[in-house]
């Protein structure tokens, strides 16, 4: 059914999110939407990070992000900074501090759409697939490279408890979390937190944000 033609249906009315009108429109038909609060403001997902780690090196995390210099770049820098061994047993294990705490399952769209990427788009009416470009393809490896590294990600954990966990007792300095996911999982943090959006590959362009994890 082609929602537009539904009697009483404003959809050009704010609470109707704009951009998830237009992905859900396929062939002039209008097959789903999105609306503002439920769908959008409590499920995008952006990042934590631990305001305690990020003073100790020196990072300005909200100053990179106004001056729009919070690329993929500066994420992977800010997390190789922080690892640290804690326990000084010579020794990088789940017992140290890492930049980064979640699992590809968690976030790898999320960074996906911050980096500007999508996996398709609609072009003069058709639907194009937009990851068959070198420029996308290097974008995607950088990404992927995050959730492969010994520098940047905390070692797999069991399960996504244990990310919580870690992130909460300041063995990472950054974590994966939704506007309901702070007050359910951040509330008893001892360290101060902050939140910023998903970086995006070069400076100067503008933050993205991805709904409810990986979709």
């Amino acid at each position: 059914q082609d929602l537009s033609k539904v009697p009483h249906l404003q959809l050009s009315k704010p609470w109707y999110n704009q951009s998830g009108l237009a992905a859900g429109k396929v062939g002039g038909k209008q097959h789903f939407v999105l609306n503002n609060i439920e769908s959008v403001v409590d499920n995008s997902i952006m990042i934590a990070f631990n305001k305690s780690i990020a003073k100790e090196l020196g990072l300005d995390l909200y100053a990179m992000v106004d001056n729009k210099q919070w690329t993929l770049d500066a994420f992977v820098d800010a997390c190789k900074k922080a690892k640290k061994d804690l326990n000084k047993d010579g020794r990088m294990d789940s017992s140290d501090r890492w930049g980064w705490g979640a699992s590809e399952d968690d976030a790898l769209r999320a960074f996906m759409t911050g980096a500007g990427l999508g996996f398709v788009s609609q072009k003069n009416g058709k639907y194009v697939f937009d990851l068959n470009t070198s420029a996308a393809v290097n974008t995607l490896k950088k990404i992927k490279g995050i959730f492969g590294s010994d520098d940047i990600k905390y070692p797999d954990a069991p399960n996504w408890g244990t990310y919580i966990q870690k992130f909460c007792f300041g063995q990472t300095l950054f974590f994966p979390i939704t506007p309901g996911g702070v007050s359910t999982y951040l509330k008893s943090m001892e360290d101060d937190y902050g939140l910023i959006p998903f970086p995006t590959e070069k400076a100067g362009q503008s933050y993205r944000i991805s709904v409810n994890h990986n979709t």
